[in-house]
């Protein structure tokens, strides 16, 4: 298994324990190979996304799972925001449309993975594009036990167990977080990334 986390933050300056960089902690912790592509000012190589970027990304060799640290909404997800230099008035300056996910062939196969209730809402876009399963919170989520959760999740994915042993597992652990849903054409029961 090989994980892209992709995350672009509104408030890129101000330093903070993020999700990505928790869970980019966890997969080198666990041996998980894993890229991280990030505009927050944590990271030493920063990476401001874009359309061409992102599809170049994605066609890294190996890559299976993709994990979407991303603002959103029906209308797409958020790939640069304004520089605005209050943080409130920031506002989507470009965003990743359904049709765009849809019309990108550099998702297909792929598991793709986001703790954003804004994710669900374009889970149909993904299954168009022709990804593997995605799997999203139907309903807006406490943070307090996502990295957790992930952890759990990842690390069943990680020892060969089926997105919806991993998803299981996860939600046994933290009932609070029962909202994930896996969105797929395919029994979850047999789609493995290990």
């Amino acid at each position: 298994m090989k994980v892209a986390i992709f995350e672009v933050c509104r408030n890129p300056e101000i330093e903070k324990q993020t999700e990505t960089l928790m869970l980019s902690e966890f997969f080198k912790r666990s041996g998980i190979p894993c890229n991280v592509y990030s505009n927050d000012g944590i990271w030493t190589q920063r990476t401001f996304l874009n359309r061409s970027l992102l599809q170049k990304c994605l066609t890294e060799a190996g890559l299976s799972v993709v994990h979407l640290a991303l603002h959103g909404d029906r209308n797409g997800l958020v790939i640069r925001w304004s520089n605005a230099e209050k943080i409130r008035d920031r506002r989507p300056q470009d965003l990743l449309s359904p049709s765009d996910i849809e019309m990108s062939g550099e998702w297909r196969d792929k598991l793709v993975v986001s703790g954003a209730y804004s994710a669900a809402q374009l889970a149909d876009s993904f299954l168009k594009a022709g990804v593997t399963a995605a799997v999203f919170p139907e309903h807006p989520i406490s943070y307090q036990h996502l990295v957790p959760f992930l952890e759990v999740f990842y690390g069943k994915l990680a020892a060969g167990q089926s997105v919806r042993v991993a998803m299981n597992a996860g939600v046994e652990k933290f009932p609070d977080l029962k909202s994930f849903k896996i969105f797929s054409r395919r029994s979850a029961d047999t789609l493995v990334f290990g």
